[in-house]
């Protein structure tokens, strides 16, 4: 009986996940990274997957923003550092350069992420296990220098001292050998070299007929033996004094080694916990640059749902690009686990199958899937994958037998949360016992509660997906008109294997193919046809689906937008109540104050108390009459706060917004239009002439601008000077700028752009829609890592065209768009 692990690794291989890995692995910046990513599969013990998914989330982002973390530089120091804890031992100078370099780069790391500390938040815990090594970073480079990989003279006072040492005796000794070199060369002795280095010592080339001429030590010949190498006596003792100075310096290059390495053996479990920061960190980013380069988005791990939003293959992605490969939208959820897919041959049954393979153990790995928003995977920890050929010589086994025995091991251990992938279940054999057999084993994951996808070309398996609870069937959907296939695919309906119009299409003769058409049978040729016409049904219905929902969110935007609006309108109108009534308080003070004045000068002049008396009712009944005024105004702030005004139709607002005019004259009907005339349209929305081109004429409602037929628009006022009519307009109405344009749409979608792109289409796009006069325009961005929705929210936040923006309430698509209204 195979374990959990192998039946994994063999499922693994079958889906070539090594291939994903070596991808991933691509994009590590250190040896210990890249080795890290080779370590991941599914069911890692110990894993968090969402806070490993929130770390490569705030990667991700970095990797956008072009601030990747800084990891150039690190080398592979495992070996070295575990030399370093025995005593006494000393490192080679370029593995202390390495040891120092690691701890000068993770000093740096540390400092780059708590700068960035609120982006970069879920990675504090690697910035908090990096101790900084001033010491050991201070020894290392004071002693060593990094681009000649040798110890300094500085590194020791001793040191220093030997080598000034060396430097003059050899000056000595290459005086004394430059001044043999003159006289023995010019008596013709020498070769044109004149001297060389031997074994540390200097000496004279002599020609093999001269050698008796120089007197000295022989240190070899040439290989040709034409040439002798020998130490004049002269040279030998100052040669001698060269060599005990250079082992002098030796010895004290070693002990600054030692005393290095001792510093290095003091560092071990910092230098330890960098290097596992590191290696996680790597690791971690290579995951975000490969989820950028694929276009993933962060998935989730959730019970009793099998959700994948615009999946996949992630190797058919890097070899083709995103946009020239086919997304698979699929969906299964706890009742309904078990899916039969069937279709023609090379209607990319099998690439679903691997999709679906692939993007589940790419999750439970800690991997993004190149998969949208709102992808979501069940806990799985089996996976059992039954795709190619088993045939083995060597086992002696058929095909078939072979199948079995792989259809054998998904049995074991029946209770393990297992995803079964099998293409062409129980082929190979006859068709109605292979059917039993594939029903039976369905019937098991159905009990079990696996989550199974099988491909099959067997009609019985279409009727047993219809008939039994939990088991659903699919199709990869199939041009039929130019029998193609187009790669989609397409829920709760079987496929056809078009069989017969492929045989037909690649060449079969024509007598042969109706030969078979007969033998197949005129009723199993009509069920063919009705799958095919419910199929293009559901298309249909599908396509209208969307239409719907697309309209509704608009519409919902829409009447956000108006109630905004009308509630604007009513505070405003609310303000200048306020601020009419504190106008008539100011009149009615001063009216007193006047009264008063009056009064005064009336006493003054001994005027009759009934005249006074007289005055001052006056006043008190306009003092009573203002006070009145105000508390209708109040009254009736109130009860409109407790309403929301919702006009029928946005020509209804337009028609209770527009003045009341005067009646033209015939004279002033029948003249030509003017810019500056106001008209009526059709719809009965009043608007004012901004140009007249032709028969066309442009009008202005609002911040509205149309060009439409002069034949469309009545007259209603003569030209004026300036101003116009405030209306607000529904979508649907024509926004057609300059003649025949197209309109422009209020909705953007950037998902799947990179931010450049995405933003360069924001720009362009804000600029059309403020052209057309439409009021709002709706940003679909997605959620995913929110480097998008940053972007936007960026664009739109001191952008001259830009009233307001907001995120879409849970109609409107939430977090995932942003409704922008326009400036007028």
């Amino acid at each position: 009986m195979m374990d959990k692990t192998t039946d994994n690794h063999y499922a693994l291989e079958a889906l070539n996940f090594h291939k994903v890995l070596d991808a991933v692995a691509d994009r590590t910046g250190t040896d210990y990274g890249r080795a890290h990513i080779f370590t991941l599969a599914p069911g890692r013990e110990g894993i968090d997957l969402e806070a490993e998914f929130d770390r490569i989330e705030a990667l991700t982002g970095a990797v956008q923003r072009g601030e990747p973390l800084p990891l150039g530089g690190i080398h592979d120091v495992d070996a070295p550092l575990k030399r370093s804890r025995t005593e006494g031992t000393h490192l080679e100078v370029n593995h202390l350069l390495d040891i120092g370099q690691l701890a000068v780069v993770t000093r740096k790391l540390r400092q780059f992420i708590e700068k960035r500390r609120q982006a970069f938040e879920p990675l504090m815990h690697f910035a908090e296990i990096i101790e900084e090594m001033p010491k050991l970073e201070r020894d290392i480079f004071k002693a060593l220098d990094e681009n000649t990989a040798e110890v300094r003279d500085e590194a020791s006072a001793a040191l220093r001292k030997i080598r000034r040492e060396i430097e003059s005796s050899v000056q000595r000794v290459r005086k004394r050998l430059d001044s043999m070199v003159r006289q023995f060369g010019n008596d013709g002795y020498l070769l044109e070299s004149g001297y060389t280095i031997r074994d540390g010592r200097y000496a004279l080339a002599v020609k093999q007929q001269h050698k008796n001429r120089v007197r000295g030590i022989v240190h070899g010949l040439s290989a040709s033996g034409g040439t002798v190498f020998i130490e004049p006596d002269e040279l030998v003792e100052l040669g001698n004094e060269v060599r005990r100075l250079a082992e002098e310096e030796a010895e004290e290059v070693r002990r600054i080694l030692t005393l290095l390495t001792d510093t290095v053996r003091e560092h071990v479990p910092a230098l330890r916990a960098a290097i596992d920061a590191v290696t996680q960190l790597d690791s971690l980013q290579a995951r975000a640059r490969f989820a950028w380069d694929v276009g993933g988005m962060r998935p989730a791990v959730r019970d009793g749902q099998l959700n994948l939003v615009s999946a996949r293959h992630p190797l058919l992605v890097l070899r083709k690009g995103l946009e020239e490969t086919v997304p698979l939208d699929l969906s299964m959820n706890s009742d309904d686990r078990t899916l039969i897919i069937t279709g023609p041959n090379a209607g990319g049954k099998t690439v679903a199958l691997k999709t679906v393979g692939l993007v589940s153990a790419m999750i439970h790995s800690g991997i993004w899937p190149s998969a949208g928003d709102g992808t979501v995977v069940p806990p799985i920890e089996q996976w059992h994958v039954v795709i190619g050929d088993d045939q083995s010589l060597d086992g002696d086994l058929s095909s078939f037998s072979g199948h079995l025995e792989k259809l054998k091991t998904i049995t074991h251990e029946p209770r393990q949360p297992k995803l079964v992938l099998i293409d062409e279940i129980a082929s190979g054999t006859d068709p109605t016992e292979g059917a039993g057999l594939a029903m039976a084993l369905l019937e098991e994951a159905v009990a079990y509660g696996w989550w199974s996808i099988v491909t099959t070309h067997m009609g019985a398996l279409k009727a047993f997906a219809h008939r039994t609870d939990g088991v659903r069937n699919g199709s990869m959907q199939f041009d039929r008109e130019h029998l193609t296939p187009t790669y989609r695919f397409q829920p709760d309906l079987p496929g056809s294997s078009y069989a017969l119009e492929i045989a037909q299409r690649v060449g079969m003769p024509e007598a042969v193919v109706n030969r078979a058409r007969d033998y197949v049978g005129e009723e199993r040729l009509r069920l063919e046809d009705l799958i095919e016409e419910l199929t293009e049904r559901l298309q249909t219905l599908q396509d209208r689906e969307r239409d719907l929902a697309t309209q509704i969110t608009r519409n919902s935007g829409l009447e956000k937008i108006l109630q905004e609006r009308i509630e604007r309108l009513e505070s405003q109108k609310a303000e200048k109540m306020d601020k009419a009534a504190a106008e008539a308080e100011k009149l009615l003070a001063e009216a007193n104050r006047a009264i008063e004045l009056s009064v005064k000068e009336i006493k003054e002049k001994q005027a009759a108390s009934e005249a006074i008396k007289a005055a001052r009712e006056r006043v008190e009944q306009q003092k009573q009459a203002v006070e009145a005024a105000q508390r209708d105004a109040k009254a009736k702030r109130r009860k409109d706060k407790g309403k929301k005004a919702k006009p029928e139709s946005f020509e209804q607002l337009a028609r209770q917004a527009a003045p009341r005019q005067e009646a033209l004259s015939e004279e002033e009907l029948t003249a030509p239009i003017q810019v500056g005339d106001e008209v009526r349209l059709e719809s009965g929305i009043r608007a004012e002439v901004l140009a007249l081109k032709g028969d066309k004429v442009q009008v202005t409602a609002g911040s509205l601008k149309i060009w439409m037929s002069v034949a469309d628009v009545e007259k209603v006022r003569k030209h004026r000077a300036g101003g116009g009519v405030k209306v607000m307009m529904d979508e649907s109405a024509s926004t057609s700028s300059p003649a025949d344009a197209p309109p422009v749409r209020t909705e953007l979608k950037l998902l799947g752009m990179r931010a450049e792109q995405a933003e360069i289409s924001l720009d362009k796009y804000l600029e059309k829609i403020a052209l057309s006069g439409m009021p709002y325009a709706r940003i679909v961005h997605g959620k995913g890592t929110g480097a998008l929705r940053s972007m936007v929210q960026e664009v739109l936040e001191d952008h001259p065209l830009v009233a307001s923006y907001r995120f879409g309430d849970a109609r409107e698509g939430g977090d995932g768009v942003t409704i922008v209204e326009l400036k007028e």
